[in-house]
């Protein structure tokens, strides 16, 4: 990372790889979030795009905190897909105007939403179809969120699993619902709701209470389907 960090000119990517060394060297990981959040937001409230322009997505460290404890760490380095990703700005721009539809009322930039969609050459550690980041509340709250779809994962699951399944058991009629940027709009939903932001604060408290009582694979996929239902329950 620091060798990364002396190669690079573009300011953003270099406070971004100084914060992930640091975090990695002296377990910093809330500022490591905080920085990240903070660089993608201003970019977005300056009308420009983070990282000089550049495609690639690095994400290292931590990842899994719903039940009170770090679930795994992981490495990811993927590039952007500039097809699927123009789905991203639509759920970022309707998220906000759900919250307010449903009664709900986020504090400064906390409905922030990052949506990237990434093709992954590396990883390392978990595979998951999306992940939600940042793990730690108090950057949601301070600069918003960001939700990597690993591309690679949703399509293998739609031509594998959800297209000839749909072909068995759906009408002929509804089969084309069942399409990949269809599949991405239903997941990148999903994974908002992992942030909280729509959950009023008496939910999220107990819930996040239930979880940390109860350390169990049932609790934790009670809450992926917590994630799958929220924002049906109005």
């Amino acid at each position: 990372l620091e060798k990364a960090e002396s190669l690079v000119l573009d300011p953003d990517t270099k406070e971004y790889l100084r914060a992930n060394r640091e975090a990695a060297l002296w377990n910093k990981w809330r500022a490591r979030d905080h920085v990240w959040m903070k660089i993608l937001t201003k970019a977005r409230e300056e009308k420009r795009v983070p990282f000089g322009g550049s495609r690639l997505r690095y994400f290292f460290g931590p990842y899994e905190r719903v039940i009170g404890t770090r679930g795994a760490f992981q490495a990811v380095v993927g590039i952007m897909d500039p097809d699927l990703s123009k789905e991203a700005p639509k759920v970022d721009a309707y998220l906000p105007w759900y919250l307010k539809k449903h009664g709900f009322s986020p504090q400064g930039r906390e409905a922030t939403m990052h949506t990237f969609v990434i093709h992954l050459p590396f990883a390392s550690g978990p595979r998951f179809a999306a992940q939600t980041l940042p793990n730690y509340t108090s950057a949601i709250k301070a600069w918003g969120q960001s939700i990597h779809h690993y591309a690679s994962v949703i399509i293998a699951g739609h031509e594998e699993i959800s297209w000839p399944v749909a072909q068995r058991i759906l009408d002929p009629s509804q089969h084309k619902y069942v399409t990949i940027p269809g599949a991405l709009r239903f997941i990148m939903v999903h994974e908002a709701s992992h942030g909280g932001i729509l959950l009023s604060e008496k939910e999220r408290a107990a819930r996040r209470k239930a979880l940390n009582e109860k350390k169990t694979a049932f609790f934790y996929i009670m809450n992926e389907l917590n994630a799958d239902l929220s924002f049906y329950k109005k």
